[in-house]
């Protein structure tokens, strides 16, 4: 059995993250073929010298206000985070077990470990084709460095690289990327794209087409997904209920959340991010694996959500959700162009919520059938991109 090499990120307490690579594993295992996922980190700690550089480079090359005030924030986000750690840690600690389960008993990691891109680099592993993708793994923010660029699997035989749904999170590449980009993604032969404005991007480095393809948790149907995460265990409350999953540290849901609670009476399950604010008396889902995650979508009446795989869930079972654009600095407005995108495809035409915003009982009759009927017409285009790639890439 031909044996797949998948590249993507699994670092954190992130939903997501661990979904689509799971999706992943399962939509390339279907086709016949053996999988695993390369275990190397992300590197999001590095060293304060390297950041210092890295800083001074971006506020001589690009916008010196816009990068300032990204520092600031970032600044900001990580006190927060220390902060909310230390006052919950023992809770995350159960949560971080939810998650450490789903990675060891669904998700088949490489037994070598790589430290970072030299050590990749240096001893690469062997595999018949390799994916990179899905999720943000091009996102400038997450993993510029000129030298680090085993995310575009550099380390690989150039004519086994195929890209799936990768992202790049943000709607122009930073000027500082441009000529490492283009030299990294022009050596892919097979490419894809999770947003629109990323098939944009790729176009204008290399000159190519690259296909626009569902993320891998899309590819996957309800039953497939019951099948997945039918050992997921609940928090005891009573339904119907309305779930809150938000990233954002400063997403004013409050309003929105208190109008749809007076309107139905409904219980509220709020999944834990970064920040308690809105918290209230509601059931808190701490305990929340991504199996969990998912069994909570399909079972809720109203999913309220700034995130990209909360959106996606809720189009998977059909189930109605107010979207909001998530409010965290001042590059929250491209990171939505990954939910406008879906949105259009899926032509689901739902108002974006904002603070001001409030519940009304029609949001619960959402239609979803012109959506199921694009969801299948893009399943099949992209598996067969998917297929199609492989094949060539093994070949070669």
């Amino acid at each position: 059995m031909k044996k797949i090499g998948i590249l993507t990120i699994l670092s954190g307490i992130n939903y997501g993250q661990l979904l689509q690579a799971f999706a992943m594993m399962r939509s390339v295992s279907k086709m016949g073929y053996d999988c695993e996922i390369i275990n190397i980190p992300l590197e999001r700690h590095k060293p304060f010298l390297l950041r210092l550089f890295n800083f001074a480079i971006r506020l001589c090359t690009s916008n010196p206000l816009s990068e300032l005030k990204k520092e600031l924030n970032s600044k900001k986000r990580k006190q927060l985070e220390n902060s909310f750690k230390s006052k919950y840690s023992g809770e995350l600690i159960k949560q971080k077990t939810q998650f450490d389960s789903f990675k060891k008993q669904k998700l088949n990691i490489s037994e070598i470990a790589y430290s970072d891109t030299k050590d990749i680099v240096s001893r690469p592993p062997v595999y018949d084709a390799y994916i990179c993708g899905s999720d943000q793994i091009w996102n400038p923010e997450y993993i510029f460095n000129h030298k680090k660029h085993e995310y575009f699997l550099s380390f690989a035989p150039k004519n086994k690289r195929v890209s799936y749904a990768p992202s790049f999170g943000v709607q122009n590449l930073p000027h500082r990327c441009v000529p490492f980009f283009k030299k990294w993604i022009s050596q892919i032969p097979y490419l894809s794209c999770r947003e629109a404005v990323g098939t944009k991007i790729i176009k204008e480095l290399s000159g190519r087409d690259a296909i626009h393809v569902l993320d891998p948790t899309l590819l996957l149907t309800q039953a497939e997904w019951d099948e997945a995460v039918s050992d997921a265990t609940l928090p005891d409350i009573s339904e119907p209920y309305i779930l809150c999953y938000i990233l954002g540290k400063n997403t004013d849901y409050e309003t929105f959340l208190g109008s749809a609670i007076k309107e139905t009476c409904y219980n509220v399950i709020v999944l834990p991010t970064l920040t308690d604010k809105g918290w209230n008396e509601h059931t808190i889902g701490f305990e929340t694996g991504p199996s969990e995650f998912v069994a909570l979508v399909k079972n809720s009446s109203l999913v309220v959500t700034d995130s990209f795989h909360g959106v996606a869930f809720s189009i998977i079972y059909n189930k109605p959700f107010a979207v909001f654009q998530r409010s965290d600095n001042s590059t929250n407005k491209p990171m939505f162009s990954r939910i406008s995108s879906l949105l259009s495809m899926c032509k689901i035409d739902t108002p974006i919520m904002n603070e001001t915003s409030t519940f009304d009982k029609n949001m619960l009759d959402m239609d979803f059938s012109a959506a199921n009927v694009t969801i299948r017409t893009e399943q099949e285009k992209s598996t067969h991109y998917l297929m199609n790639s492989l094949k060539k890439a093994i070949a070669n």
